[in-house]
């Protein structure tokens, strides 16, 4: 009888237990390519929406906004202030807005 009532209880606690949902991130579609140059120049991309915009953060937290532009080959996004990154495969080419170009590598593949 024991057993019986022990029984019962488990059986109560375990279905009032609440049953919760696995939660899903709303960044699974983020991506992040980080990008290196000469003089420990270093950018990260990030985009959560296939790089149709993305922000470009430099290593001094510098943030840009860009939006994807109309390329030959490859990606190109930029923003209103002239920056700019073109990148394809293993070569990328960083423009700000004084006008300077690096030619920058990806670290990871997107």
């Amino acid at each position: 009888m024991k057993n019986f009532i022990l029984f019962v209880l488990v059986m109560v606690f375990v279905g009032c237990a609440k049953v919760s949902s696995p939660q899903t991130s709303s960044n699974l579609n983020e991506k992040i390519i980080y990008f290196m140059g000469i003089d420990g120049l270093s950018i990260s991309l990030k985009s959560s929406d296939d790089f149709d915009t993305a922000i470009m953060k430099d290593g001094s937290g510098k943030e840009y906004h860009l939006k994807s532009a109309p390329a030959a080959s490859g990606i190109f996004m930029k923003n209103s202030d002239g920056v700019s990154i073109h990148f394809k495969g293993d070569m990328a080419i960083l423009k700000l807005e004084n006008g300077q170009e690096f030619n920058i590598i990806p670290l990871n593949n997107h």
